[in-house]
């Protein structure tokens, strides 16, 4: 890959469909994170909850990769997010095959009862985890692409914030066969927080290769359980682990240098027009206390930010509570909260763009 090629558009699709618990809110202010991304980083971004139209019958694996370099898992939850084996084996495909790329976030370890996609691509499911608060985060991999900045900006591989601290059902560090060249990027030290259950190696964030005999090349995936509160998604430290995690999982980091994330309050953001291409998923009116008690039988809680929203699934699935939503193909503008967090995101991560097109401009000049 040359650099004229690092600097074409990076084709994102954003799959935030959910069967189960749903983060509404934080969805929102990711989903604004992105569309920033789509002009500060030369992004082309497509916002779908729709499994069929991105997945299914009118698709192969060969149009998917052709058509999206990275899949971001955002905050995926419930059973049945790919109902048909054709989606499923889209997707598999596009991972094993393709060898393209697949970023999970948060809840993407709640997103399935698939086998293949809790052992093979995640590497781990969600099964629990306390009250959301204040805990102290180790970046075991400082220098690690994906990490880097991250560490730059924090001054150090202690990271202090909160957020919800998942666990899982497995700790994929030794007892996950399935994943190739895994890399633990972080741990949190439950010593630091009240209600953990996982011990003294706690995994929070990892990157694997996809386990395909003979592929030199094999598809990548980066996952971070963090993500829950809805400031994550301006917090410099946390946008910055997001950005180089895609470019990891595009294969981008050979040539893309870690981008740089800057902070300013006194510049106004670009306009805001639309990502060509790009489907914005409007959402329901939703109040910034955040919860809804909500009971979720995947997602053990006892209280959800919004119903369940996803495709009617199979009859065998009648008794779940979802509202149908694969038909939606509106797209709207930014409002309210979402603009200003667009605005946020717009200030701290718009000189990463020029950064990028200067090292192409110092790849072409050679």
């Amino acid at each position: 890959m040359n650099a004229v090629d690092a600097l074409s558009p990076l084709k994102l699709l954003v799959f935030s469909k959910t069967n189960g618990f749903r983060h509404a809110t934080a969805i929102m202010a990711a989903q604004a994170m992105f569309r920033t991304l789509s002009k500060t980083n030369n992004y082309n971004v497509t916002f779908s909850e729709n499994s069929e139209a991105e997945f299914g019958a009118n698709v192969t694996p060969q149009k998917l990769a052709a058509k999206y370099d990275v899949i971001v898992l955002l905050h995926n939850t419930g059973p049945d997010l790919w109902y048909t084996d054709t989606q499923k084996s889209n997707l598999q495909k596009y991972m094993e095959e393709q060898a393209k790329g697949v970023v999970g976030i948060h809840a993407a370890s709640d997103g399935s009862n698939w086998n293949w996609y809790i052992k093979n691509l995640i590497g781990a499911s969600f099964t629990k985890h306390p009250p959301p608060q204040e805990a102290v985060i180790t970046i075991e991999k400082p220098d690690h692409y994906i990490m880097k900045n991250s560490v730059a900006i924090l001054k150090g591989n202690q990271w202090k914030r909160t957020d919800e601290w998942y666990e899982f059902n497995r700790n994929v560090r030794n007892n996950a066969p399935e994943l190739k060249n895994l890399v633990v990027l972080a741990n949190v030290d439950e010593k630091t927080y009240t209600g953990g259950g996982m011990g003294t190696d706690h995994p929070l964030i990892w990157c694997h290769e996809m386990n395909v005999p003979d592929q030199t090349k094999p598809g990548r995936v980066f996952y971070t359980a963090l993500g829950h509160p809805d400031s994550s998604y301006t917090e410099p430290a946390y946008v910055a682990h997001i950005v180089s995690g895609i470019e990891w999982a595009a294969r981008r980091d050979a040539i893309v240098p870690p981008p740089v994330s800057h902070s300013s309050n006194n510049e106004p953001p670009p306009p805001m027009p639309h990502t060509s291409g790009a489907q914005s998923i409007p959402h329901p009116e939703v109040s910034n206390s955040d919860h809804v008690p909500i009971p979720s039988p995947s997602h053990p809680r006892g209280q959800s930010s919004q119903p369940p929203v996803g495709p009617s699934p199979p009859a065998r699935h009648s008794s779940a509570v979802v509202v149908p939503r694969e038909s939606s193909n509106e797209i709207s503008e930014p409002s309210g909260a979402s603009a200003i967090a667009e605005s946020n995101i717009t200030v701290l991560i718009k000189f990463i763009f020029a950064a990028v097109a200067a090292l192409g401009i110092a790849f072409l000049c050679m």
